[in-house]
C-alpha cells in the first residue's frame, strides 16, 4: 500500500468574529505596488484582489491561526500564519518576490504537444482530485500551467504551477483555487502540499441545489474532519466511528501487521477518548497524543471496494510531537500526521471551506421574484429637458408589503414612437428608492412612457411598471392632447391620509407648513414611508393621471413565476464578453482584470472569467456615477491579449415599444410665454441658465456626431492618460532613428550613449531603481529594444513617468514606460473603437431636489419665480404616532397648489391630495 503524507490543509481556528485584515502588496525590490493580487484566508471563501494601489480589506476572518495567502501571476506565493485575536484589526505590508523560470508561452505549448506531458498529466489529475466518488464531477481547469520534472536519481515525479490551479467542483458545488506548494510522487509514496480559496457555485434549478446539499453532508461525515470532531467531543460510537490503538512502534508498515491488536483493551471508546488528548493553548483547541498508530472504521458507511462495498478503514500515525486540532475537527498542521487506507485518498475533490460545519447553512436557488414596482413622480406632464423626479416603491406582489432585498432599479423613458431615449439606474433597499431621470431637450412634444423593473422582471414583462406621461416642446408650439385611459379604482386596501397645512390661503413667498397623519381604516397610528409632492394645480404641462398608487397597486396583475436569464441582482452587476476586436470572436476561457477608477481616489478591483462563448460576469460592484475603468483582457495562457476588448451588456436590450397616438393643436401664445418663463430653472434645479440659452425660437437643435480624436485612433491603452504624449504627422521633422527621434520631442525624456554605442534612456520624473532603461511598448507589444522601429511610421508617442501603467505591465514598468504607436498599426484599427479604458455608468448619485428658503435672501431670489414643482420630497417617514411635518415656500405667482401624498406600511397602501391657495 502506498503511503501518503497529505499536506492538503491548512485549518483554522472555529470561532469566526469581527476580525480583519487589511494591507498592501508590493514588490520586494522596488517596492512597487501589485494590483490584481489574490489574497485570502486559506481553505476559506474569504478573499479579494488588490486594488491599483496594491491595497487589500478582509473583513469577518475567524479567530485564532489562520493562514493569510497570496498570489500573483510571476512572483512567488507567500503565506504567512497570523495568530488573530478577537475584534482586532490587522495592518501589513507584504512584499512578494519575482518567480524565477517563469514559463512563457512558447514553454507551455511545447508541453501541450509533448507525449510525457500527457501521461504525466493524468497521473497528476488523479493524485490531486484523489479517487472518490466526487473526482468524476472534477475538472482542471488550467491543467496548461503544470509544468512536470522527473527525476532520473529518484525516480521522483515533481510538478509545479505558475499559477493557482482552478477546478470546478460540480459533485460540491464549489470553485476552487489550488496554490500549489509541493507535488513528488513515486511507487511507493505521494507527498503534496497547497493552499486553497474556495468560491461557491450558483446551481441551475433546486434539484441541483439539493444534490450538491446532500453530496457535502456525505463528504463531511466520511471526512477525517468528521473524525477528530467527533473524538474531541466524545461521541465516536455513536456517529460509528470504531477506534483501535495498534500498539505498533516505529514507522513499520501497517499493511503487514496481523490484526491482532482489535482486542477490546486497544478500543478507544468515547469513555477512554481523553486519554488521546491534551488541552491546547487556546480555547477550542485540543493537543492529539498517538503513542503509536491508530485504525479508524466508520460503521456508518459503506464505500465502494472493489466489486464490492465494505466500511471505509483508515490509519493515522504521529509524525511530529505536537498536532493541534480545534474542537470542530479541523487540523492546524496536517504534516504532522500520516495517513493510510480509506483517507489517503481524501484529495481536493472531497474538500470542504472552513465555514462548512458552521453554520451549514441550505444551498438555495435564487428566486425570480417578480415585485411589484410603484412609480410616484413629481408631475404628470413636463417639458423637453426636464428632470422627472420619482420615488419608487418595489412591494411584494401578494402582501404588498415592501420588499427585504436590496437590488438596482432600472428606470427608462421611451419616445411616443417606441424607442428608448433615457436611462438611469438607482439603488433600492428595504423596498425604497429615489431619483431623477433627464428628458433630452431635442424630444418632440408627444405622449412619452416612464417604465421601471428590477432585473428578474424582464423574465415576466407584463409585470413592468409603465405610465404615461406628456411632454411639451415649446419650440413646436402645440399642445398634446392624450387619448384617456383610466384603469379602475380600488380603494379596498387604502389607509387613511390626512394632509393638514397651517392655513388655506398664502402669499407669494410665504413659508408653507404640511402635517400629514396617517392611520389604518380603525384610527391606529401608522409608521410608514410616504412620499409627497407640491405642483401648481393651474399652471405647466397638465395631463390627467392614469392612476394613483391604491388604483395601480390594487389592480389584480397575473405575472408568471418565470425561471428566465435574468436572476436577482444584490448589488450591481457587469456582465458582457471579452471579444477580439480583429476578428471578432470571443476569448473563451479567459480572464477580465478590472480596475475601476474614483475621482475621489477610491477604487475597486475585480477579475472574471469568461466561459467558452466568452462571457463574464462581474458582481457585487458599488459603483456611483460614472467611473473610468481601465482593463485588460487575458486569454487562457494567461498573456494579456492586445486585441482583447470588452463589451458590455445593456441592462434591458432595446426593444421598440408599440407606438402611442395622440393629437397635436395649436398652443396659445400665453400658454408658451408660461413655459418659456419657466424653463430658465427647471424645477429641482439650483442654478439657472442664461436668458441667451433661452431663446428658442433662435436656435435650432440638432443632434451632433461626435468626432474622433485622431490621436486615440488605434492606440491601445491600459491606462486613463499619459504624463506626455505628442503625435506626429507627415509634416513632422526627420530623423535619424527611433532614439533621436525620442531625444529631440519627448518632454522629460534623456537619451546618452555608452562608451560601446549603446543608447541608454532615462525618464525623468521617477526613482530609477537601477540602469535598465524604460519599458518600451510598440503597438501595445513590450519590447526590450525598439531600435527597429522606423521613425517615418511614428504617429504618437506617450510617455508614463508616475507609476499608472504599474497595474498593467508590472515591475517591468518601474523605471517608466514609452508607448510607440505606428501608423500602419493605427491604420488596421482605424474602424475599431478599441480602448483599454473607458467611462461606465454606475448607480445614480443622490441629488437633492432644490427649493428656495426665502429666510434667508440670497442674490438669486431677486429673479421670478415661476417654479411649477414647489415641493418634493422622495422619502418621508412617519413616527410612532403616525404623523411628520415638512415645509416649503410659496413662488411668485398667484395660483393653485396642489399637495399629493403616497405611501405604504404592512400591505396598506394611501394616496391624499389638499390644494391650497396662493394670493399676490
Amino acid at each position: 500500500m502506498k503511503k501518503i503524507l497529505l499536506l492538503l490543509f491548512f485549518y483554522s481556528s472555529s470561532i469566526f468574529a469581527q476580525n480583519s485584515i487589511k494591507g498592501t502588496i508590493v514588490d520586494v525590490k522596488t517596492d512597487e505596488v501589485l494590483p490584481f493580487a489574490s489574497v485570502y484566508i486559506g481553505s476559506t471563501t474569504k478573499g479579494t484582489q488588490t486594488d491599483e494601489k496594491g491595497e487589500f480589506s478582509i473583513q469577518n476572518i475567524p479567530s485564532g491561526k489562520i493562514q493569510l495567502v497570496v498570489s500573483y501571476v510571476g512572483y512567488q506565493p507567500f503565506s504567512q500564519t497570523i495568530l488573530v485575536e478577537n475584534n482586532k484589526e490587522i495592518t501589513l505590508k507584504i512584499k512578494l518576490t519575482a518567480a524565477e523560470n517563469f514559463l512563457s508561452e512558447v514553454q507551455i505549448k511545447a508541453k501541450k504537444k509533448d507525449k510525457e506531458w500527457n501521461r504525466y498529466i493524468r497521473d497528476f489529475r488523479m493524485q490531486l482530485l484523489g479517487d472518490s466518488p466526487n473526482m468524476a464531477q472534477c475538472k482542471i481547469l488550467n491543467e496548461w500551467t503544470v509544468e512536470f520534472e522527473e527525476s532520473s536519481i529518484d525516480n521522483t515525479l515533481r510538478a509545479k504551477s505558475s499559477r493557482p490551479i482552478e477546478i470546478e467542483n460540480r459533485a460540491l458545488g464549489y470553485k476552487l483555487y489550488y496554490d500549489l506548494r509541493q507535488f513528488s510522487l513515486t511507487k511507493s509514496t505521494f507527498k503534496m502540499s497547497g493552499t486553497t480559496r474556495f468560491e461557491n457555485l450558483t446551481p441551475s434549478n433546486q434539484k441541483e441545489a439539493s444534490r450538491w446539499e446532500d453530496r457535502r453532508k456525505e463528504t463531511f461525515l466520511l471526512s477525517t474532519r468528521n473524525f477528530f470532531k467527533s473524538l474531541i467531543n466524545g461521541n465516536l460510537e455513536t456517529n460509528g466511528f470504531v477506534v483501535y490503538q495498534t500498539g505498533i512502534k516505529g514507522s513499520a508498515s501497517m499493511t503487514s501487521v496481523t490484526p491482532s491488536y482489535r482486542v477490546g483493551s486497544n478500543m478507544v471508546t468515547d469513555a477512554s477518548a481523553s486519554s488521546l488528548l491534551a488541552a491546547g493553548s487556546k480555547t477550542g483547541e485540543a493537543l492529539l497524543f498517538l503513542e503509536s498508530p491508530i485504525e479508524v472504521t466508520n460503521t456508518k458507511r459503506y464505500v465502494a471496494m472493489g466489486n464490492a462495498s465494505s466500511n471505509p478503514v483508515s490509519i493515522i500515525r504521529q509524525l511530529k510531537p505536537k498536532v493541534e486540532i480545534t474542537t470542530d475537527g479541523w487540523l492546524y498542521d496536517p504534516t504532522a500526521l500520516e495517513i493510510q487506507g480509506y483517507w489517503a485518498n481524501e484529495r481536493v475533490a472531497d474538500m470542504l471551506p472552513r465555514e462548512y460545519g458552521q453554520e451549514n447553512e441550505p444551498i438555495v436557488v435564487q428566486k425570480q421574484s417578480l415585485p411589484m414596482v410603484y412609480l410616484h413622480i413629481n408631475k404628470s406632464g413636463f417639458t423637453a429637458g426636464e428632470k422627472i423626479w420619482f420615488s419608487a416603491y418595489l412591494t411584494n406582489r401578494e402582501t404588498k408589503g415592501l420588499i427585504t432585498e436590496q437590488q438596482p432599479l432600472y428606470v427608462e423613458i421611451y419616445a411616443p414612437e417606441g424607442d428608448k431615449i433615457a436611462a438611469e439606474k438607482i439603488f433600492t433597499s428595504n423596498g425604497r428608492g429615489f431619483g431623477n431621470i433627464l428628458l433630452p431637450l431635442k424630444q418632440l412634444s408627444g405622449v412619452y412612457r416612464i417604465r421601471a423593473f428590477t432585473k428578474p422582471m424582464l423574465n415576466d414583462k407584463q409585470s413592468i411598471f409603465e405610465k404615461e406621461i406628456i411632454v411639451q416642446n415649446i419650440q413646436e408650439k402645440v399642445l398634446v392632447i392624450r387619448n384617456e385611459k383610466k384603469i379602475e379604482q380600488n380603494l379596498d386596501n387604502s389607509l387613511k391620509i390626512n394632509v393638514s397645512t397651517n392655513t388655506e390661503s398664502f402669499k407669494t413667498r410665504e413659508k408653507v407648513e404640511i402635517k400629514i397623519k396617517v392611520l389604518t381604516v380603525n384610527d391606529k397610528p401608522v409608521q410608514g414611508t410616504f412620499s409627497l409632492a407640491v405642483v401648481d394645480a393651474k399652471g405647466g404641462v397638465q395631463n390627467k393621471d392614469d392612476f394613483d398608487m391604491v388604483s395601480y397597486m390594487s389592480q389584480k396583475k397575473e405575472f408568471k413565476e418565470t425561471k428566465g436569464n435574468f436572476a436577482l441582482e444584490n448589488t450591481m452587476v457587469l456582465s458582457g464578453t471579452a471579444i477580439n476586436k480583429r476578428t471578432k470572436m470571443p476569448i473563451e476561457n479567459a480572464e477580465v482584470l478590472m480596475i475601476v477608477i474614483d475621482t475621489t481616489a477610491k477604487s475597486t478591483s475585480r477579475i472574471a472569467k469568461t466561459d467558452t462563448k466568452g462571457r463574464f460576469v462581474i458582481n457585487d460592484l458599488e459603483i456611483v456615477g460614472s467611473k473610468n475603468i481601465s482593463f485588460q483582457v487575458n486569454n487562457k495562457k494567461g498573456k494579456a491579449d492586445i486585441e482583447g476588448t470588452l463589451i458590455f451588456d445593456e441592462a434591458n436590450p432595446n426593444e421598440k415599444l408599440p407606438e402611442i397616438t395622440f393629437q397635436k393643436v395649436p398652443m396659445p401664445e400665453e400658454k408658451r410665454m408660461e413655459l418659456l418663463m419657466n424653463i430658465q430653472k427647471h424645477d429641482g434645479e439650483e442654478f439657472r441658465i442664461s436668458e441667451s440659452d433661452i431663446l428658442l425660437d433662435e436656435v435650432l437643435i440638432k443632434e451632433t456626431k461626435k468626432e474622433k480624436d485622431p490621436n486615440e485612433v488605434g492606440v491601445i491603452k491600459l491606462y486613463s492618460e499619459p504624463t506626455h504624449s505628442v503625435s506626429f504627422d507627415e509634416n513632422a521633422p526627420r530623423f535619424a532613428d527611433i532614439y533621436d527621434m525620442m531625444a529631440g520631442t519627448l518632454p522629460g525624456v534623456s537619451v546618452s550613449s555608452s562608451g560601446d554605442g549603446t543608447k541608454i534612456v532615462r525618464v525623468r520624473g521617477i526613482g530609477t531603481i537601477n540602469s535598465n532603461s524604460p519599458l518600451f511598448v510598440v503597438d501595445g507589444t513590450p519590447t526590450e529594444d525598439p531600435s527597429f522601429v522606423n521613425p517615418n511610421d511614428v504617429a504618437r508617442i506617450d510617455v508614463i513617468s508616475d507609476g499608472m501603467a504599474g497595474g498593467m505591465y508590472g515591475m517591468r514598468s518601474a523605471n517608466g514606460v514609452i508607448l510607440l504607436y505606428t501608423r500602419r498599426f493605427r491604420t488596421r484599427f482605424n474602424n475599431l473603437v478599441y480602448t483599454k479604458s473607458m467611462m461606465i455608468k454606475g448607480l445614480q448619485e443622490d441629488m437633492p431636489f432644490y427649493s428656495p428658503n426665502y429666510l434667508n435672501p440670497k442674490s438669486e431670489h431677486k429673479d421670478p419665480d415661476r417654479r411649477f414643482t414647489l415641493y418634493w420630497n422622495p422619502e418621508i417617514i412617519t413616527d410612532e404616532k403616525g404623523e411628520a411635518s415638512v415645509s416649503f415656500y410659496a413662488a411668485d405667482l398667484p395660483t393653485e397648489y396642489k399637495i399629493v401624498v403616497e405611501g405604504l406600511t404592512s400591505g396598506n397602501m394611501g394616496h391624499a391630495e389638499k390644494q391650497i391657495k396662493i394670493n399676490q
